[in-house]
């Protein structure tokens, strides 16, 4: 089986809450050829606490894009000739409009990720995502899930999420993911309480069948 290691410098294009692809970037279009990938934060709401997040989400944040917002940027990066949209956050499952949003995107024939934590939360209790929900994005061509892993073990995942039973929720996700035949892959950004686990998660990856873990600079 195929393995593979990337590492990146972290994602610094994103597209913030409020912003649209309207006025300069529309007036662009003549000198840029091809828009490669539209990066899109849903929500800022999670339910998770990572003492890394560099996006400052929290249970307690309220922020959400509205699905007229996000439609129109998606609409407008597929007639730029995006190949991508990759949706973050906070978590983007926590977006009520994400599977519309990611309907669209694969209907127009561009590619979807999103960068989950695999844990949703009710009532202060982490779970995994819903099966019925992960059945139907099965059934999105292009469809990619990268789940964020902090650990090989749920000592230190748990303790980078703040949140207990965070990590035997994310592998459930993953491996629903996986059994219903969603593409899904991993990332790990190394930190000082987690980095020495690191050859550990790429052996927990290849277990459970995932062949890619990007690395992420914090």
């Amino acid at each position: 089986m195929d393995f593979s290691l990337d590492f990146l410098g972290g994602i610094s294009h994103k597209i913030p809450l409020d912003v649209s692809l309207q006025g300069p970037i529309s007036r662009r279009t003549s000198v840029m050829s091809v828009l490669q990938e539209l990066v899109l934060e849903m929500t800022d709401l999670c339910p998770q606490r990572c003492r890394h997040c560099s996006s400052d989400s929290s249970p307690a944040r309220t922020s959400h894009m509205p699905y007229e917002t996000a439609a129109k940027l998606i609409s407008e990066a597929a007639a730029l000739g995006a190949d991508q949209v990759s949706f973050g956050g906070g978590e983007p499952f926590c977006s009520r409009d994400l599977e519309k949003a990611l309907c669209q995107v694969t209907s127009a024939g561009m590619k979807a990720e999103v960068f989950t934590s695999g844990v949703l939360r009710s009532d202060g209790h982490p779970y995994e995502l819903p099966g019925e929900l992960v059945d139907r994005l099965a059934q999105l061509d292009g469809l990619k899930l990268i789940f964020s892993i902090h650990g090989a073990c749920a000592g230190t995942h748990d303790y980078m999420t703040q949140v207990p039973g965070s990590f035997s929720c994310m592998l459930r996700s993953l491996e629903l993911g996986r059994r219903c035949g969603v593409q899904c892959e991993m990332n790990f950004v190394p930190m000082r309480p987690n980095v020495a686990e690191f050859e550990a998660v790429v052996d927990l990856a290849a277990e459970l069948g995932i062949t890619k873990v990007s690395v992420l600079r914090f």
